[in-house]
């Protein structure tokens, strides 16, 4: 599928001190790992947390909290050193427990991606700046999974601490990744900035994030049309042609959709499987284009 979004020509420019977009409701901006779902809430556990592996510039797949990480000859065993640089928000160094708390956290929790590590059999953390995976069976992938926020680490004394309500407010977490969240105004917008003790701040061109959570399509085109916003999730697809030029790309998208037909309603229409089938290719149609 493809989705269609507004970037700012502008919002890649160098060493700003501060942009503001949006990217999803209130109710989409879920910071607990264990719990997120969303792409947005994703997206944005992705500059407040980092894993083992993180995103590069270009999108590419590279070594985040890990220094190194080392397969045996069979695939199945993992080996990471964790970097000697990285620390929480309040100071406290990122240990390799983090990670096997958080992973313990994620299956226990049962949420959307709880199986996520279903090919890892065991994990261990020999000392604080080792972490050993044992898999089912070889797994070339394992990085792009490692990347992932469902498996970025938590700190398991905030988690006990707040319970439910972890990560809901700026002061019930703590954060590893390049951001740290300094206000959120529930409803209304969410702010991030940027972490001068994470280990490659230097690389890091934007000071602040301000994310705008808004539900309505029309509301965040008129908001990127008059400057508030630098970049939107979404736009009215009925005047996306008059965007051209303006920002307006369309991103390749990764989902899966399924067609259920109720067989045993009493409707003869859907006994047919050519019918069926056409009403799938008119269904991908409408969601492609």
């Amino acid at each position: 599928s493809e989705a269609l979004l507004l970037l700012s020509t502008g919002a890649l420019a160098e060493n700003l001190p501060s942009i503001s977009v949006c990217a999803g409701s209130e109710d989409a901006m879920n910071l607990n790992a264990a719990h997120v779902d969303t792409l947005e809430g994703l997206s944005a556990c992705r500059h407040i947390f980092e894993g083992l592996y993180k995103l590069d510039q270009d999108g590419n797949i590279v070594l985040g909290q890990a220094a190194s990480a080392e397969t045996s000859e069979d695939g199945l065993t993992w080996t990471f050193t964790l970097r000697g640089d990285i620390n929480w928000s309040d100071g406290e160094a990122v240990k390799a427990a983090d990670f096997i708390y958080s992973w313990d956290y994620l299956e226990a929790e049962s949420d959307s991606y709880s199986s996520l590590l279903n090919m890892v059999s065991s994990y261990e953390a020999p000392d604080d700046q080792t972490l050993v995976l044992t898999l089912e069976f070889p797994c070339a992938y394992l990085p792009s999974i490692l990347c992932f926020p469902s498996t970025y680490p938590v700190r398991q004394d905030l988690v006990e601490e707040f319970g439910e309500s972890y990560a809901t407010d700026p002061e019930k977490a703590v954060y590893n990744g390049a951001y740290i969240v300094t206000d959120w105004t529930h409803q209304a917008d969410l702010t991030m900035e940027k972490r001068a003790e994470y280990y490659d701040a230097d690389s890091i061109t934007v000071d602040e994030i301000v994310w705008q959570l808004m539900t309505d399509s029309t509301t965040k085109q008129a908001a990127f049309q008059s400057g508030e916003i630098i970049f939107s999730d979404a736009v009215v697809e009925e005047t996306a042609s008059s965007l051209e030029g303006m920002g307006l790309q369309y991103e390749s998208g990764y989902n899966n959709y399924t067609c259920l037909f109720n067989l045993s309603s009493g409707n003869e229409v859907l006994q047919d499987a050519n019918v069926r089938k056409a009403l799938c290719l008119r269904s991908e149609e409408r969601r492609v284009g």
